[in-house]
Parts: C-alpha cells; structure tokens; sequence
C-alpha cells in the first residue's frame, strides 16, 4: 500500500510533461487501489486524497490513449471501492459525467479509442444502476441526454448496444422527469434500429419502448388531472 506522501507525489506526477511519467504514476495509483479492494475497511483514513478523482479526469484528455485507459480503470475501481452511499456516488457522478460530456457529447468524436468510449458508457452505467435517488439523477439529465445522443449512434457497435441499455436504465431511474428531454433521443434510437446486428436493435427497440411508454403515461397523466380538476 501506498503511504500518504507517495500517494500525494504520484497524484503531482500526473501533471508532468511526459508521458511515461504520467504513466507510471497512473498504474502505481492502480495497483494501490486494487491491492486495497480486498479490504473491508472503508473508513475516511484509506480513502485517497479528496482530489485525486479530479487529478485522474484531466488525463481523460491525456495523448497517450494507455493512461487515458488506466485513468478509467482507477475511476471504475475506485467507484466499486467507495461509492457505497448516495452522497459519494453523487459527488463522483457530478465531477465524471461533466468530463464525459467533453469526451464523448460533441458532434464529433473527440475521443478516438472504441474501447475507451465503451469503458467510460460502463462507468456511467454502473453509477447510473447504483445510484440510490432518482430524482437527484434527474439534476444532471441534460448531461446524461448530451452524451446519450451521440453514444446511441456510435460507429462501434457495441458503444451503441450499452448506450440504449444505458437509456432504458436512465429512463426507468427518472421516470417523473425523463420525458422532458427524451425526445431528443427519439431520432438517435431509430437509426440504430437500423442497425445490422440484432442485439443492437433489440436494444434500441427496448429503449424505444421505455421511451414512448413514459412520454405517453405522461400525457395520459396529465389529461386525467385536467380532465378532472379543470
């Protein structure tokens, strides 16, 4: 295990010019951490610095597409390890899902690596099926709708299958607010309907389904109440 000021010198050495050096500290930080997943003990005196999730996010933008791998592979552990309560989860979905809409919301494809935008869908998937409050997800709807748009019609098929896994879980999770925005989706989840492989449509012929299903008990919703109160 990693003393403190080790920890706190690798966490410096991921600002460093060169790559390898980022790179060694990335997995020095790595391996800490999975050594340190076989311990039960949770408690505030293991945990790592509070700024290291935000020290690991900025080299999401790293050259090197290796570090950029393992500062999703420390993410991934470190949510398994210490996201055990809402307000941890929150505090890690709200710093990572504003670095994911600069690596994977934009009309182009800022992040070039297949696996790497499937590794950071997983990471959101994950923290979206954990996540305990549905209406506190729901505050970062525009951002989950951003990045959703663009994963639902990702060249790799299978950032597209988990993205409309992704969506029927999030609309399940927000069901109250999810229709505001959902029709953005509408046009994205009918082109991968399209697609050739039938998984891949499947999929988006279930997140479809969650999609329509929620906007049109909504309306329903609303047409009763008017009806009767009105």
């Amino acid at each position: 295990m990693l003393t403190e000021s080790e920890m706190n010198r690798n966490i410096v050495l991921l600002s460093d010019s060169n790559k390898i050096t980022r790179q060694k500290a990335l997995q020095s930080l790595c391996n800490d951490l999975k050594s340190s997943l076989s311990i039960t003990d949770n408690d505030d005196q293991s945990r790592p610095p509070s700024n290291i999730i935000e020290s690991i996010l900025k080299i999401l933008s790293d050259p090197a597409e290796k570090n950029r791998d393992l500062a999703l592979t420390y993410i991934s552990m470190y949510i398994t390890k210490y996201c055990t309560d809402e307000n941890s989860i929150d505090k890690t979905l709200s710093l990572l899902i504003l670095a994911l809409v600069q690596r994977l919301g934009t009309n182009d494809i800022i992040e070039p690596s297949e696996e790497i935008r499937l590794k950071s869908v997983s990471i959101l998937f994950e923290l979206c099926r954990i996540y305990p409050n549905g209406n506190k997800l729901c505050l970062y709807l525009n951002e989950w709708i951003i990045i959703l748009k663009r994963t639902i019609i990702d060249p790799y098929p299978e950032v597209r299958k988990l993205s409309c896994e992704l969506t029927s879980k999030l609309s399940a999770k927000c069901h109250e607010k999810f229709h505001l925005m959902s029709e953005n989706l509408i046009k994205p989840i009918i082109e991968t309907m399209k697609h050739q492989h039938a998984k891949i449509r499947v999929e988006a012929i279930n997140a479809l389904g969650k999609n329509i299903s929620i906007v049109f008990n909504k309306l329903i919703l609303d047409r009763f109440f008017f009806i009767y109160f009105i």
